[in-house]
């Protein structure tokens, strides 16, 4: 992790975001994968700030 910059979703948000970002059929998945992104940079940004 380095520089700054907003996350953007990683290759498994991507999967569960799907073709159409409006489909409310995926929109759980979504979140899903979107929880564990933010989880995953939380430990990464913790490390970093530490």
């Amino acid at each position: 992790m380095e520089g700054s910059a907003p996350p953007t979703p990683d290759a498994a948000a991507r999967d569960a975001i799907g073709p159409n970002p409006y489909d409310p059929t995926r929109a759980r998945a979504a979140t899903d994968a979107g929880r564990q992104q933010g989880r995953t940079l939380a430990t990464e940004i913790k490390r970093v700030w530490s």
